[in-house]
């Protein structure tokens, strides 16, 4: 399975990866990681050749949905923090385990060095 296949091989950088329970089987239809350096780390793959995406960069309560409600004022710090730091992984169906493995590749090589990820 690919998406165990970059939980493997993305184990032990500077990530939050997605955590799976024991009693879970997810669909997969994204495979989010989280990093406090979003952008920089971003670009930096996007010069390895990844693309990545931010399916979600709004919260919730910050939706237009909810603008004339009480959550719009709401302060969430949690949730904004995640939302500046959740970077969706290519995984599709087409995808190879080679394309598995570049994407790890990557992954490693752009935060070999962490400080210069985190700093620009």
């Amino acid at each position: 399975m690919l998406a165990a296949r970059l939980l493997a091989g993305l184990a032990g950088l500077d990530l939050a990866l997605p955590v799976v329970p024991a009693w879970a089987e997810p669909a997969w239809h994204l495979f989010v990681v989280r990093h406090p350096a979003r952008e920089r780390l971003a670009g930096r793959l996007a010069e390895l050749g990844i693309e990545t995406l931010v399916h979600y960069p709004v919260p919730p309560h910050r939706q237009e949905a909810y603008a004339a409600t009480q959550l719009a004022k709401l302060s969430l710090p949690v949730s904004e923090r995640l939302h500046r730091e959740v970077l969706s992984v290519p995984l599709h169906p087409g995808m190879t385990d080679e394309d598995a493995d570049r994407v790890i590749k990557a992954f490693r090589a752009a935060l070999a060095n962490a400080e210069a990820v985190a700093s620009g």
